[in-house]
C-alpha cells in the first residue's frame, strides 16, 4: 500500500480544478499555487503528516448528525473528507522549510459557503495536529463568533471521544478529562506518552491575552467585530514553532469589516499581489460565486451555484440551491442572505444607498498617479467636512478628465510593450496592470505589411471621468479608542497615507487648509472650494488668507442630492476614480439615503458609530464643480451669441 494514498487524489483534483472553467477563479488560483509550490525548490513537501491527519479524521471520527442526499441517517457513519478538505489538509500540513522539521504554513484561511462542512473539518484537523505534536504538550483552542457555534465543534469532538472510549462519565483515571460546565469546555490529558488539550472559548477578546496555544481554530470569522481576537490568539502561539491559526468563515453582512478585509488580503496572496514572508506562511482557500462585469451575481444560474460551492452535489444539494435562489428572486428580503451565505459574496448592507461594487469596479478601470491626474484635470474643486471636537475630519478635491483624454491615456498605456504599473500604484490595495494581458485581452491583428501585431480591448469611458482625491485627519489622542470602539481601521489608513493623526486633543479646523495648500503646490489647480460659512468661521478665514476662492455653500438637501446623484451616476457608468482610497470606500458604504417625492435624496450615516465624512466632502466639492461649470457654460453661451438683432 502507498505511504501517501491520498497524494495522487489531491494532485488529480488540483489539476482538474485548474482546467475547469466552471470553477470560481479563487479556487483555481489556490490549486495553481499548490501545483507551482510542489515544483518550487524553496519548499520540501512531505506527505507523512497530512496522511496522519487524514487517517486520524477518517479512521477515528464519525458524524454526529445529518442525512445523506437520499435521506438516510448519517449519525455514526465515518467522517469522509471531501476533495477540498483533502486539498487543504495536504497544503497546511505538507510543506516544510527545506532541511528542517518546521512546517511552512502557520496561518490558514478557508473561505467557503455555509454547509460545506468547515467547522467539523477545522475541529478535527486541529485535534489531529495536536495528537501529532502531543510530545510538545500541544494545546488547541477553538473560538467562534458565538459560544453556541463554538459548542457545535466541541460537541462533535466529545461525541467522538466518547465513541472511542477516550473520555468517560465522571472522568475516571486513565481517561482524558472532559470539562463541560460554566467553568469551561475542554478535553485534556496524557495520551500516547504525550499531552493534548482542546478548549472551546467564548468570544471574549479581552481575556485572550492570557492564553497559550499551539493550534487555534477561529470559526465564523465574519462575526468578529475587529482584528483584536485574531491578533491576540495568533500571539498566543508564540511559544511554539510548528503552530497554526486556522480561520474558517463565510461572507457576512459587513462588506468593509474585518472578515471582508481579511478576505481581500487572502485574495491578494492568491493573485501574487502580496509576496514575501507573510504570504509564504499563509495558506488560502477561497470559494465564492463569480461576479459579472458590473459586479452583480447571476444568482439563479446553477452553474454559478456549482462554481461557488466546493461541496456542490455532496453536502450542497443542487435542487435545494436552485429552489433557494428562486425564492430569493421572488422575495427580495431573502436575497442578501442567499448571496452572502449560500454564494459567499460580500454584499453591502441593505440599508446602504450605494452598491459598493459599482464604485470599486469603476475605480479599478484606472490607475492614474496623483501627478498624472493633476496634469490631466484642468480645474479642481474642493470640499471639506470638519469635525466638531475629536473625530474624523475630511478634505476632498474633485475634477474631471475629458473622456477623449482618458481614452487616449488608457490606449497608450495598454499598447506600451514595456509599460509597468506606476510606482505609486505598487502600494495600492487594487492595481490594474495596463500591459497585462489579463487586464486587456490580447487580440492578434495583421497589418498592411503582413506582420502580426497584438492589440488590446481597452475600456473607453463614455463620459468625462470624475476624479476624487480624499484626505482625512483624526486626533491621535482619541484614535486608538475610536478605532477599537467603532471598528475603523484608522491606523491602516495612516500607514497608506490617506490620513494624518495630529498630536492634539481636538481637531484644528485649519488642518485641511494645509492640505489644500499642499495640493496646490503639487500642481493641482484648485479653482474654488465650497463650504457653509456658518459652521466654519476659522476655516473659511484661513482659506481666504491662503488665497483660495471659497464660496459660501449652504447645506441644502436639493444641492447635496444633486452632488450625490452625480457621483452615483459616474460610478454606475464606470467613470469614477478615487485612487483606490480605502477610506473613501468605507465612507461610501456608510451612506444611508431615502428618496423623497420630488426625487431629492436625503442621506445620513448608516449608524451612530459609522463615518461618511469623506463622501460628504466629495459631495460638497462636486456641487461646487457642477455649479461653476454651469456658470462657465452660461457665460460662454453669452459671449458666443450672435449680437445682430
Amino acid at each position: 500500500m502507498s505511504k501517501a494514498p491520498h497524494e495522487a487524489e489531491v494532485l488529480d483534483w488540483a489539476y482538474a480544478m485548474v482546467t475547469d472553467e466552471g470553477v470560481n477563479e479563487w479556487t483555481r488560483l489556490a490549486c495553481r499555487r499548490y501545483l507551482d509550490d510542489r515544483k518550487d525548490p524553496r519548499w520540501d513537501f512531505r506527505p507523512a503528516l497530512p496522511e496522519f491527519c487524514i487517517e486520524m479524521i477518517e479512521g477515528l471520527f464519525t458524524l454526529d448528525q445529518g442525512e445523506d442526499a437520499d435521506g438516510r441517517p448519517m449519525r455514526g457513519k465515518p467522517f469522509r473528507l471531501q476533495p477540498w478538505h483533502l486539498f487543504s489538509t495536504y497544503n497546511i500540513a505538507g510543506f516544510y522549510w527545506p532541511g528542517t522539521e518546521i512546517r511552512r504554513f502557520t496561518e490558514a484561511g478557508t473561505f467557503a459557503p455555509r454547509k460545506t462542512v468547515k467547522t467539523k473539518w477545522g475541529v478535527a484537523l486541529i485535534w489531529s495536529l495536536a495528537l501529532a505534536h502531543r510530545l510538545s504538550g500541544a494545546k488547541a483552542k477553538s473560538v467562534a463568533g458565538s459560544l453556541k457555534q463554538g459548542m457545535e465543534g466541541f460537541d462533535f469532538l466529545t461525541y467522538n471521544m466518547e465513541q472511542l472510549g477516550l473520555i468517560a462519565e465522571n472522568n475516571p483515571p486513565g481517561y482524558l478529562v472532559k470539562m463541560d460546565s460554566s467553568l469551561g469546555h475542554s478535553v485534556s490529558g496524557e495520551i500516547w506518552r504525550g499531552y493534548v488539550e482542546f478548549e472551546t472559548l467564548a468570544y471574549k477578546p479581552d481575556l485572550f491575552d492570557s492564553f497559550n496555544a499551539q493550534f487555534v481554530h477561529l470559526d465564523e470569522l465574519e462575526l468578529y467585530k475587529n482584528a483584536i481576537p485574531y491578533a491576540r490568539l495568533r500571539d498566543a502561539t508564540k511559544a511554539y514553532t510548528n503552530k497554526l491559526i486556522l480561520a474558517t468563515f463565510t461572507a457576512g453582512d459587513d462588506a468593509v469589516g474585518f472578515a471582508a478585509r481579511h478576505h481581500e488580503y487572502l485574495q491578494k496572496i492568491l493573485k501574487g499581489t502580496i509576496t514575501g514572508l507573510d504570504a509564504d506562511r499563509t495558506f488560502a482557500f477561497l470559494a465564492e460565486a463569480p461576479r459579472q462585469e458590473d459586479g452583480s451575481v447571476d444568482y439563479t444560474n446553477p452553474a454559478v451555484h456549482r462554481a461557488a460551492n466546493p461541496a456542490y452535489g455532496i453536502t450542497i444539494r443542487p435542487n435545494d440551491m436552485l429552489a433557494a435562489a428562486l425564492q430569493a428572486q421572488n422575495n427580495p428580503e431573502l436575497r442578501m442572505e442567499f448571496l452572502t451565505r449560500s454564494l459567499n459574496v460580500f454584499v453591502g448592507s441593505f440599508k446602504a444607498w450605494f452598491n459598493l461594487d459599482e464604485f470599486r469596479n469603476s475605480d479599478a478601470r484606472y490607475n492614474w498617479t496623483q501627478p498624472e491626474a493633476a496634469r490631466l484635470v484642468k480645474n479642481w474643486y474642493g470640499g471639506a467636512d470638519l469635525s466638531r471636537l475629536h473625530d474624523l475630519t475630511a478634505a476632498v478635491i474633485v475634477g474631471e478628465i475629458p473622456a477623449k483624454a482618458a481614452a487616449q491615456w488608457l490606449r497608450a498605456a495598454a499598447h506600451l510593450s514595456d509599460s509597468k504599473p506606476s510606482e505609486a500604484g505598487l502600494n495600492r490595495e487594487r492595481k490594474t496592470e495596463r500591459a497585462d494581458s489579463e487586464s486587456f485581452p490580447a487580440l492578434t491583428e495583421t497589418g498592411e505589411d503582413g506582420e502580426e501585431r497584438t492589440s488590446f480591448d481597452v475600456w473607453t469611458p463614455p463620459e468625462d471621468v470624475l476624479v476624487i482625491l480624499p484626505h482625512a485627519w483624526f486626533p491621535i489622542t482619541a484614535a486608538a479608542e475610536k478605532a477599537k470602539e467603532d471598528e475603523i481601521p484608522l491606523f491602516g489608513w495612516e500607514e497608506d497615507g490617506w490620513l494624518d493623526m495630529p498630536n492634539t486633543s481636538s481637531m484644528d479646523p485649519t488642518e485641511p487648509v494645509k492640505q489644500f495648500r499642499k495640493w496646490r503646490s503639487e500642481g493641482f489647480r484648485i479653482r474654488k472650494v465650497g463650504h457653509d460659512r456658518k459652521f466654519a468661521k476659522r476655516y473659511c478665514e484661513a482659506m481666504e488668507q491662503a488665497k483660495f476662492s471659497i464660496v459660501d455653500q449652504p447645506q441644502l438637501a436639493i444641492s447635496k442630492s444633486e452632488g450625490l446623484r452625480y457621483i452615483e451616476h459616474k460610478a454606475k457608468i464606470g467613470c469614477l476614480y478615487y485612487f483606490h482610497a480605502e477610506p473613501y470606500e468605507y465612507c461610501v458604504s456608510n451612506v444611508k439615503g431615502r428618496e423623497k417625492q420630488d426625487d431629492v435624496v436625503v442621506y445620513e450615516k448608516i449608524s451612530d458609530t459609522a463615518r461618511m465624512d469623506l463622501f460628504d466632502a466629495s459631495v460638497f466639492a462636486a456641487v461646487r464643480m457642477l455649479a461653476d461649470e454651469q456658470r462657465l457654460k452660461s457665460a460662454s453661451a453669452w459671449f458666443d451669441r450672435d449680437p445682430t438683432p
